[in-house]
């Protein structure tokens, strides 16, 4: 998985509970914050650890009310 398919999927997961400009504002700041990657995000991939830690944050995001 690259950085920006995780973007992507991490912006899908999060858009039920905050909908769409603050699910991609999320996303970023997942991004850039836990990992140091910033836009353009390119084709950088991702290990499967990281993979695991990302979607643990994102699942720990879907549970907080926004």
């Amino acid at each position: 998985m690259t950085v920006q398919e995780a973007f992507d999927q991490l912006t899908k997961l999060l858009l039920p509970p905050y909908g769409a400009e603050e699910a991609r504002s999320i996303a970023r700041i997942a991004l850039e914050d836990g990992f140091g990657w910033k836009q353009p995000y390119g084709s950088l991939k991702l290990d499967e650890k990281q993979i695991e830690r990302l979607f643990a944050m994102a699942t720990r995001l879907q549970a907080h009310e926004p």
